[in-house]
């Protein structure tokens, strides 16, 4: 009885760990901020974070630059969220709200995935997007990788 209690107790353990570590992989999953491959912007952080919120309508180099974001409730969405705005879901709508009170300024356009801001951002050199960075491939230029 000791023995198979021993052998229950082992693999509950290797159940539990198993699930931390699927959640921890989705939680720390990469993302790769992508433009058009002719693209030539050098970005950092503040100059990513700028441009998603509408604080700038420009590359560094002085081009148009046209944010797309992900739907809600996407992984990409929620690690961009977390890992680069600095926000969550409410306080990003509640921040569009504001603006778009005022008048000011709309929101980005949404992308329903990774492979429809692939192919959006691949068509246009003023685009920018973010993916995982699994998702990656030669149809897109990657500026900036965030965990």
């Amino acid at each position: 009885m000791k023995k198979r209690l021993l052998t229950l107790k082992n693999a509950l353990k290797a159940l539990i760990m198993s699930a931390m570590l699927a959640f921890s992989g989705w939680a720390s999953a990469n993302i790769a901020i992508v433009v058009h491959p002719d693209n030539n912007a050098v970005l950092e952080k503040k100059d990513i974070v700028r441009l998603f919120l509408a604080k700038v309508k420009t590359f560094p180099d002085g081009e148009k630059a046209t944010p797309i974001d992900q739907m809600e409730g996407t992984r990409a969405r929620h690690e961009f969220l977390e890992n680069l705005l600095g926000k969550s879901e409410d306080q990003l709508r509640s921040y569009w709200a504001r603006l778009i009170f005022t008048g000011r300024v709309l929101p980005p356009r949404t992308a329903n995935s990774d492979g429809e801001v692939k192919k959006l951002v691949a068509q246009n050199p003023e685009l920018i997007g973010y993916i995982q960075a699994s998702e990656v491939d030669d149809t897109v230029k990657v500026v900036a990788t965030f965990p």
